[in-house]
C-alpha cells in the first residue's frame, strides 16, 4: 500500500510539473532544452577534465606551472604536496626579492626539505593546523609579491615553528636555520667588494663597535636571577636597552636590536614589569609581576646566542677591516716612497754619466774644480 502511495505521489509530481512548464514561456520546446542540457554536461565534462589534468600535475610534483598561473587553490593540496609547493614557490621568488631577503628564502627552502616539518604536517594536532595555514601563506605568495609581504609570510612561519619547537618538538635546527638567516644579509663590513673597506671611516668603525658592544653588554645584564629585591632593576635595564634606538646608526646593531623586541612574549613581561614599576612597595611586588620579569629573563636566556652570534660576527668583520685599512695604507705609503727612491736614483745615474761624458755643463762644477788643484798642486 505504501508503495502505491509512493508511485501515485512520483506520478502527481511529474504530472504537475509538465503542467507547470506548458504555462511557462519556451516550456514546450522540448528539443531546445534536451540541447541546453546535453551543452551543460559537456561543459562539466570538460571542467572535469581539467581539473583531473591539474590533480595529475600535483600528484606529479610538477606544481610549478600551476603556481605559476596564480589560480592554484593552495587549500586543495594534500598535506604531503603543501612543503613541495611551499618550497617551489620560495625558489620561484628568490631571484626577485631584496638581497637581504635572499638568505631567509634559501633558509625557508632548507627548512621546507626537512622530513620533520612534513612529519609534522601529517599529524592532527592544533599547532600542526597553524603550521599548514603559515604554509599556504608561503605557498600562495603571488609571483609579483614585494618584499614586505614575503618578510610577513617568512615571519609567521618562523613564529608557528618557534611555538612548536617550545612544546617539545625536535625542531631545534631548523628554527635555528630560520633565526641565523635574518642575520646573513651583507652589510659594509661583509659586502665582498674588491675595495669595500676603504669607504668605511674610522669614525663609523669606532661607533658601530661601541654599538655592538653595549648590546652584548645588556644581553649579558638581562640574565641575571630575578627576585624581589632587584626586578624593579632589571627592568629598567630592559627599558634602557630598548631606548637605545634613539641611537642606533650601525646596520648590524639595528637588525639584533629589531629582532629582540619583535619577539612578543618578551614585550609583554616587560610591559607588565614596567606597569608596576610605580608600586610603593618595591619589595613586595604581585606574584604574577615577578613571574612575568622571570619570563622576559628566561626569553633572554633562551635567544641568547642567536642575539650575540651576529654581533660577535660583525665586530670581527670590524676588526679585519681594520686590518685591512692598516696593511693597504702601509703597503702604499712603501710604494710611494720606492718610486720616489726609483725615480731619484734613475734620474741620478742618468746626470753622472751626462757629466762624465761632458754632454752635461754643471754650474760651478769648473769652479770647484780649480779651486782643488790650487790647494793641492
Amino acid at each position: 500500500m505504501k508503495k502505491e502511495q509512493a508511485g501515485g505521489g512520483w506520478l502527481l509530481t511529474y504530472l504537475g510539473s509538465r503542467v507547470l512548464k506548458s504555462f511557462l514561456p519556451g516550456g514546450e520546446d522540448e528539443e531546445t532544452s534536451d540541447d541546453e542540457d546535453s551543452g551543460s554536461e559537456k561543459d562539466e565534462e570538460e571542467e572535469a577534465e581539467k581539473d583531473g589534468e591539474a590533480r595529475e600535475d600535483a600528484e606529479s610534483g610538477s606544481l610549478a606551472p600551476l603556481l605559476g598561473c596564480g589560480k592554484v587553490d593552495v587549500g586543495e593540496l594534500a598535506v604531503e604536496e603543501l612543503a613541495g609547493a611551499g618550497r617551489q614557490r620560495v625558489e620561484g621568488l628568490l631571484q626577485t626579492l631584496d638581497k637581504r631577503l635572499q638568505p631567509q628564502a634559501q633558509a625557508l627552502m632548507k627548512v621546507l626539505e626537512n622530513p620533520k616539518v612534513s612529519d609534522m604536517l601529517k599529524e592532527n594536532s592544533m599547532g600542526a593546523q597553524k603550521l599548514k595555514e603559515s604554509l599556504k601563506n608561503v605557498a600562495g605568495l603571488k609571483s609579483s609579491c614585494s618584499d614586505k609581504k614575503f618578510q610577513q609570510a617568512f615571519e609567521k612561519f618562523q613564529a608557528v615553528l618557534q611555538q612548536q619547537q617550545d612544546t617539545g618538538k625536535a625542531l631545534a635546527a631548523c628554527v635555528m636555520r630560520l633565526a641565523d638567516a635574518r642575520f646573513k644579509a651583507h652589510t659594509g663590513y661583509s659586502s665582498g667588494e674588491l675595495l669595500g673597506f676603504l669607504k668605511i671611516s674610522p669614525k663609523r668603525m669606532a661607533r658601530d663597535t661601541r654599538e655592538l658592544e653595549d648590546i652584548a653588554k645588556f644581553l649579558d645584564k638581562l640574565q641575571e636571577t630575578v627576585n624581589k629585591n632587584n626586578w624593579d632593576e632589571v627592568i629598567d635595564n630592559f627599558l634602557c636597552l630598548y631606548d637605545m634606538h634613539q641611537r642606533l646608526r650601525g646596520q648590524r646593531s639595528r637588525q639584533v636590536f629589531s629582532e629582540i623586541w619583535k619577539n612578543e612574549e618578551l614585550r609583554r613581561s616587560v610591559g607588565v614589569g614596567k606597569a608596576f614599576q610605580d608600586v610603593e612597595c618595591r619589595d613586595m611586588p604581585p606574584n604574577f609581576v615577578l613571574r612575568e620579569v622571570k619570563n622576559a629573563v628566561m626569553v633572554v636566556k633562551k635567544n641568547a646566542v642567536t642575539w650575540r652570534q651576529p654581533l660577535v660576527s660583525e665586530m670581527a668583520a670590524i676588526e679585519l677591516t681594520k686590518t685591512r685599512q692598516a696593511n693597504f695604507f702601509a703597503f702604499l705609503i712603501s710604494a710611494i716612497s720606492g718610486f720616489f727612491m726609483f725615480v731619484a736614483t734613475f734620474f741620478s745615474g742618468l746626470a753622472l754619466d751626462a757629466v762624465r761624458a761632458d754632454d752635461m755643463h754643471v754650474p760651478l762644477l769648473s769652479f770647484f774644480a780649480q779651486n782643488s788643484s790650487a790647494v793641492h798642486p
